[in-house]
């Protein structure tokens, strides 16, 4: 499915779906998922294919979640994804003007919501079962089309085993019209082949662009985040100084800023769980997968410090040296110390073998 019809589906919506989630749209258009007690039918964002009238083509997600939004207790500006079959939805909950990556379970006879994914890529990873039928399927158009060419077929056969037979009752001006009609017809039926084979790889290219295009957003994203954070913590989570001998940690702004590199980490998780799920789509995912897997065990032992200290943190200054915070020190100090070797160089590498791949 092409990127567009995603936004489409989001303007219907008023909001930003989340980047996981489109990504799996595009890719299946649907589907199912299973979590610990249910079985989930997911919503396809499209139905068959109408390329003249967009708006008649969306189905699923924004009906529903029109439907949905008018029931008593579902969440305000919430999505739903799909149903269990007995009146629950999957749900995205409305975060500021976009929609969190968290996956919710919405109870319609209690309203209340059970989170059961920090995004969308977990909740696909553990026993989803996304569908690989095309979403654009026109079966009626297909037998139609299927006849036809069976029939100038069959036609074409009879007039080369019987021709001289069927030409001695016609008059040979008749026959010539008829035959070059025929002839004409299989002609056109297999360019019509050749041009709906054309068509179909040209949608599964650009899906596969946009995908890559999506990615190397998101990632972009992610390392101007770890950046903004680092150079936040050097400015304002330690004094005197980063170099400082004696410096030391300042509780309230550490453990602010670490949530949001813990979100970093998460959605570099998310990046490679897509990347195992479409290798066809990536140059050298491989390699892809291990540039981004180092980046995240970067980010992911900083996270772990700060799981490991956040309890022992004391609110007095002076008493949360830095050098207590080894990996921390090595994240806010000179950048070729750690940051680029262990961070930088890892996801410039990918950006640029993403940048490659949209280009070809």
């Amino acid at each position: 499915m092409v990127e567009r019809y995603v936004q489409a589906a989001e303007e219907a919506l008023g909001v930003g779906l989340p980047t996981s989630y489109r990504l799996a749209m595009m890719k299946s258009n649907g589907g199912s998922v299973a979590t610990e007690y249910d079985d989930w039918k997911l919503y396809p964002i499209v139905g068959e294919i109408d390329r003249m009238r967009l708006a008649r083509t969306l189905k699923g997600v924004v009906p529903k979640t029109q439907r949905a939004r008018s029931l008593r207790g579902f969440p305000p500006g919430g999505v739903a994804l799909g149903n269990n079959g007995k009146g629950d939805h999957l749900v995205f909950l409305a975060d500021g003007p976009g929609l969190s990556s968290a996956v919710f379970v919405w109870r319609h006879k209690k309203g209340e919501l059970v989170r059961i994914a920090d995004d969308f890529s977990g909740l696909a990873a553990v026993g989803a079962e996304f569908s690989q039928k095309p979403p654009f399927e026109m079966p009626r158009a297909r037998v139609y089309f299927c006849g036809y060419l069976v029939f100038v077929m069959a036609a074409v056969v009879v007039l080369v085993t019987w021709g001289k037979d069927i030409s001695l009752g016609l008059n040979v001006e008749v026959f010539k019209v008829i035959a070059g009609i025929l002839g004409t017809g299989l002609l056109g039926a297999f360019a019509a082949i050749a041009l709906r084979e054309l068509s179909a790889a040209k949608e599964r290219r650009e899906a596969e662009r946009g995908l890559r295009r999506q990615m190397l957003t998101d990632v972009v994203e992610v390392y101007n985040l770890v950046k903004a954070i680092r150079r936040t913590l050097r400015a304002e989570a330690i004094r005197p100084a980063h170099t400082d001998p004696a410096a030391h940690v300042i509780k309230s702004r550490y453990v602010d800023l670490l949530p949001r590199l813990s979100e970093a980490q998460l959605r570099l998780e998310s990046q490679m769980r897509l990347i195992e799920g479409n290798r066809s789509t990536y140059l050298e995912p491989a390699k892809l997968l291990k540039l981004l897997g180092d980046a995240e065990k970067y980010l992911g032992a900083l996270v772990s410090e700060w799981e490991e200290n956040s309890g022992l943190l004391l609110d007095a200054p002076a008493l949360n040296p830095l050098e207590h915070f080894l990996v921390l020190r090595c994240f806010v100090a000179g950048a070729p110390r750690s940051f680029k070797a262990g961070f930088a160089r890892p996801i410039a590498t990918a950006l640029g073998r993403l940048g490659a791949s949209i280009s070809k």
